[in-house]
């Protein structure tokens, strides 16, 4: 029994800390009653300014991504078909959004060359048939892959890389190239049908 009377004493001395003397020790105005209601009010008040901060900060980020989503949008549509990025003065490409099954890639995007088709550029598009300029040196990885409908991809000789997967899921392709190129040494090893001039 003294155990909860001590215990009684030292709650009694928390909340008197907490609320203050006069709260408790006032003008016989104040019971514990009305600590109680007090200290609800009061959790419930912060529990309805954690819920508005909440809602506020679901509402920025919402804003946040539609915005990053129209940029983005926006963005493609400034760059063409093709999303690409520069590095050395140099475009690789690394993303196709346009509509045409027959592609021929450009040699420059605002004067800037384009050397490389980067890591899954095309994939599963549905173009039909691809020419790649002679300024292109590589081929990324499954740049070209799951084009089920690819049927020609003619390569030049400047092409000196051709990366894992590159055409993963073609089954209908011809690559055409050079004799004695990377891209027939290429074709041969994955046992891709090709044509060399």
């Amino acid at each position: 029994m003294k155990i909860w009377k001590l215990f009684g004493i030292l709650l009694l001395s928390v909340l008197v800390i907490f609320f203050g003397a006069e709260f408790f020790l006032g003008k016989g105005e104040s019971s514990t009653s009305d600590a109680a209601l007090y200290y609800e009010e009061r959790v419930r008040a912060l529990e309805s300014e954690l819920a508005t901060l909440k809602n506020e900060q679901y509402r920025a980020v919402a804003a946040y991504r539609e915005e990053i989503r129209v940029l983005e949008a926006a963005l493609a549509e400034s760059r063409g078909v093709y999303l690409y990025a520069v590095a050395n003065g140099e475009i690789t490409l690394t993303g196709y959004t346009g509509k045409e099954k027959n592609v021929t890639l450009p040699r420059e995007i605002d004067g800037v060359p384009v050397t490389s088709v980067g890591k899954e550029t095309f994939k599963n598009t549905a173009v039909e048939s691809v020419v790649l300029h002679d300024g292109i040196r590589s081929l990324g990885w499954f740049a070209f892959s799951g084009c089920l409908g690819l049927k020609s991809v003619i390569i030049p000789s400047s092409v000196e890389k051709i990366e894992y997967g590159c055409f993963d899921g073609c089954p209908s392709l011809t690559i055409s190239c050079a004799k004695g190129s990377f891209a027939e040494k290429y074709a041969k090893s994955y046992g891709i049908p090709y044509a060399a001039n």
